[in-house]
């Protein structure tokens, strides 16, 4: 089963804009530099052209968004400018610490009257790693390397995708074309593909996250 899911992953993968964001242009990294008075231009900071050169030498895609203190995205909160929006693998296990709280109570909830509700909040979760992976360098939560962060959370966006498409049929990823939140569907389509997720002894079934979580839901 999970055999022909990594397939349609594959598969879906190779459609134009599977890799885009949300505006469909070419995914790539946010620099976001202290802005003029204007918000418009970039101001004389030595730290945020001294990271320009260093994305140019390696030669890593970004776009500047000329930032001002008072509208930083929300990924920023914190953060002094300049800013990649990477976060440390501390960092992200802090911000992702609800995920299978939500994904868990959404997936138990029997009652249809509280579903709009949990699967609302569950929604900001994955709009939330979505944001992230939207703000960082390179391919990972964390930026250009793997980290714990990644490991932590591929299990738990595994369990999110077989399970909410069994119990709730809600997609998590979406095979045909429509990418809710491009950034984080192709990423998990990356992980999963990941070598050491498939080796045996490591790989856990569809059907064995199908049957655990009937255990949970009273029905096995």
């Amino acid at each position: 089963m999970f055999k022909q899911l990594r397939e349609k992953l594959i598969e879906a993968s190779q459609k134009p804009g599977f890799w885009d964001d949300g505006d469909t242009k070419a995914k790539e990294m946010v620099l976001y530099l202290r802005a003029l008075k204007d918000g418009q231009q970039i101001a004389d900071c030595p730290f945020g052209q001294f990271l320009q050169l260093v994305l140019q030498k390696k030669g890593i895609s970004y776009e500047v968004k000329p930032t001002l203190e008072t509208n930083k995205p929300e990924a920023l909160d914190g953060k002094q400018l300049p800013a990649i929006g990477a976060y440390s693998y501390q960092e992200i296990l802090e911000k992702t610490h609800k995920f299978f709280p939500a994904l868990t109570a959404f997936v138990k909830n029997k009652d249809e009257a509280k579903d709009a509700l949990l699967q609302e909040k569950f929604e900001k979760q994955l709009d939330m790693l979505d944001e992230i992976l939207r703000t960082t360098p390179g391919q990972y939560l964390g930026g250009l390397e793997l980290t714990l962060a990644d490991l932590y959370l591929l299990p738990q966006l595994f369990h999110a995708t077989v399970a909410l498409d069994h119990f709730k049929d809600f997609e998590v990823l979406h095979m045909e074309g429509n990418f809710r939140r491009p950034a984080l569907e192709s990423y998990i389509s990356r992980m999963l593909d990941m070598s050491e997720f498939n080796k045996r002894g490591v790989y856990v079934s569809v059907d064995k996250i199908i049957h655990g979580w009937k255990q949970v839901r009273a029905e096995a």
